[in-house]
């Protein structure tokens, strides 16, 4: 049986670098240091060498943090084509010292919202 591509350039665009490098980023701020330190050891243990897929990723990063539910954050991020659109707006009280960031996702139609965790500076 051969198998034949017709067009790989398509295959790894910035796109897919950009969003993976996200996806494990939020990852990363869903389980916290500690958790994702626990997250990468498992992987290796059980994929070290292998090729894996992304379900044996998610796998990983749940059995090593209490079978932690990825199910929202997959439909998001794995099974949806493309990122978000985004408005940012922020706001400092100069009084209070308070700095405010709004993040909104904005939609086309009847587009169900992404799962994005974020932190803030302070939170690290």
């Amino acid at each position: 049986m051969s198998i034949y591509y017709i067009e790989i350039n398509n295959f790894y665009t910035p796109t897919v670098y950009d969003k993976g490098a996200e996806v494990i980023r939020m990852i990363h701020t869903l389980l916290g240091k500690e958790g994702f330190r626990r997250s990468m050891d498992k992987y290796f243990e059980l994929f070290d060498g292998q090729a894996v897929t992304t379900n044996d990723f998610i796998h990983a990063m749940s059995a090593a943090n209490n079978n932690y539910d990825f199910s929202q954050f997959e439909q998001s991020w794995y099974h949806r084509a493309g990122t978000p659109r985004l408005e940012i707006k922020s706001s400092y009280q100069k009084e209070s010292g308070e700095y405010q960031v709004f993040i909104r996702q904005l939609f086309e139609g009847e587009e169900v919202p992404f799962h994005m965790p974020y932190r803030s500076r302070c939170d690290s």
